[in-house]
């Protein structure tokens, strides 16, 4: 293998150069001039001639020839040269150090249509393959025939791809997928497609093809997103063979990032057989104040043939929600609710754990506290589903308040207190509609829940007295009353159990006083280094 280091040349032709700009003159890229095939207008450009800045590395493992007169470099088999950040491999490569431009393409072969060495250029992270490719070092611009390239797991090729700056290529006949086989299962083609490097792919009249076979609308225009980080862009699908459904094309759909707040996404599956899936997602979010997730399924599942007796349809659906919020220090929403059809999650999710549940359950609530008393209040919503029976027991609504003890005729003063200052009561106060169904019969049963406390805690002497009482009051719209009759099922003699629609009441009393003191005793024991065990009495 020759190797040559052009560093005497790399003086001569900077020489050459600044002669040049000293008379303020322009040059026509010739690599681009006679290119007629290109997507954009015009491949005659003028660019004012720049200098090569630094060393060029050259390699070939045949021959290396440099004409000086022309400032010209030929290079002859598995040829190299490295310049900055370009690294440029092919079977044959030509450099003009006066305009900056090279020229690779590879050798053919026995085989018809077939090419060895064909070039290869990586840039700055990316690399592009064609069977023939020129390049120019000072505008930074170029041109690739029968290319394919790769951008951070996205893949595009075409008939000609012609680069126009340093960051934006246009494609002819492109062909953009995700799938990194050298035959892809999918890919979207488009006659006219632009690149702008690390940011996205633009394309008009695109084909979405599946096997090589195309789906039979296109879509006039799109957008691919190259970013790496959140962006919004189509999900690519995945294919596979379900042998109850059929073949099938799955989790295709579109991410949309909205804003920094909030995105949204859908995606869709479709069996051969007839069934389909839709899901969609939107999140949000605003950080120290709320977020949330509102999450829709719906699926149509079509199993057997059309021609099958057992053939059967079944439409399932899941609704999920979930939102936390504080509105202020004292105030706060939190909210998980999940409603499903009975065979959602049986026929619809592939996760272990969500496949082991047995039961669905939601739950909110809106609580709300005041430094100052200590009271609270808050209102909750709660539901049971039985997934194996279909019965669904909830709570709508429950609401709850709470006045934290209070001390009435206790004084503002420092000092000892009086003993009916020591008097202090709570209160809870608790409202349920329960909603049952069972069998399918829905019971709904209500009521009312108040709760009272109040004592004293006085001292006399060395016993501290405690009394107290409770009240406990319940309301309900319901009473249950068993009534004796004959069976018309039987003939015997039974029990009835019914509902009576009336308010009524039942209530419950206590009473009681406690009394307890607190003594010491220490018992020596002086041994072992212990010289004694202090212990406590607290008899009530």
């Amino acid at each position: 293998m020759r190797k040559f280091l052009l560093i005497l040349i790399f003086f001569s032709v900077r020489g050459f150069a600044q002669q040049i700009d000293s008379t303020g003159s322009t040059t026509a890229d010739s690599l681009f001039s006679p290119v007629s095939d290109s997507l954009t207008a015009s491949d005659s450009v003028l660019t004012r001639p720049g200098d090569i800045d630094t060393v060029i590395n050259a390699s070939s493992s045949d021959s290396l020839v440099f004409v000086i007169n022309d400032k010209e470099m030929y290079l002859y088999g598995k040829s190299e040269i490295q310049y900055r950040q370009t690294d440029l491999t092919a079977a044959n490569i030509r450099v003009d150090f006066e305009t900056g431009g090279v020229e690779a393409e590879g050798v053919p072969t026995d085989t018809a249509g077939k090419f060895l060495g064909t070039p290869v250029l990586k840039d700055k992270g990316e690399s592009y393959e064609g069977f023939r490719m020129r390049f120019n070092f000072k505008s930074q611009r170029g041109f690739i025939a029968s290319a394919q390239t790769e951008n951070e797991g996205a893949y595009y090729t075409g008939s000609k791809i012609k680069k126009v700056d340093k960051n934006t290529y246009f494609i002819k006949d492109g062909i953009y997928t995700t799938c990194d086989k050298k035959d892809p299962d999918y890919y979207f083609y488009s006659p006219k497609m632009k690149v702008v490097q690390k940011e996205q792919v633009m394309a008009e009249w695109i084909w979405l093809y599946v096997g090589d076979v195309p789906l039979p609308v296109p879509l006039p225009f799109a957008v691919f997103p190259l970013q790496s980080g959140r962006r919004s862009g189509i999900i690519p699908p995945v294919f596979g063979d379900d042998a109850q459904y059929g073949k099938y094309f799955a989790r295709f759909g579109y991410f949309w990032a909205i804003s920094d707040y909030m995105d949204w996404n859908m995606t869709g599956d479709y069996y051969t057989r007839g069934s389909y899936r839709v899901n969609s997602r939107f999140r949000y979010a605003e950080r120290y104040n709320f977020t949330g997730t509102l999450q829709g399924d719906y699926s149509d599942l079509i199993s057997g043939l059309p021609t099958d007796q057992e053939r059967s349809e079944r439409i399932d659906w899941r609704l999920k929600w979930s939102h936390n919020q504080s509105f202020t220090p004292t105030m706060r929403l939190d909210a998980n609710l999940e409603f499903t059809s009975g065979n959602y999650l049986s026929r619809n999710v592939t996760d272990f754990n969500e496949l082991l549940r047995n039961e669905i359950v939601s739950n909110a609530t809106l609580s709300k506290t005041w430094d100052e008393s200590g009271n609270s209040l808050s209102a909750s919503y709660t539901r049971r589903q039985v997934l194996q029976t279909g019965d669904i027991n909830e709570t709508l609504p429950s609401l709850t308040f709470t006045k934290a003890q209070d001390y009435p005729f206790r004084g503002k003063g420092i000092g000892e207190q009086k003993w009916y200052e020591l008097f202090g009561y709570s209160y809870t106060g608790q409202f349920e509609n329960d909603r049952n169904k069972t069998g399918g019969n829905l019971n709904i049963r209500g009521g009312f829940n108040h709760q009272i406390s109040a004592g004293l805690s006085p001292k006399i002497g060395y016993l501290s007295i405690a009394p107290s009482v409770r009240y406990q009051e319940r309301w309900y719209n319901k009473r249950i009353v068993y009534e004796t009759g004959t069976s018309p099922v039987t003939g015997n003699d039974t029990t009835f159990i019914n509902n009576k629609h009336e308010i009524n009441f039942v209530r419950t009393f206590g009473l009681g006083v406690t009394a307890s003191t607190k003594f010491y005793g220490i018992f020596p024991v002086n041994s072992f280094g212990i010289n004694a065990v202090r212990h406590t009495v607290n008899p009530s």
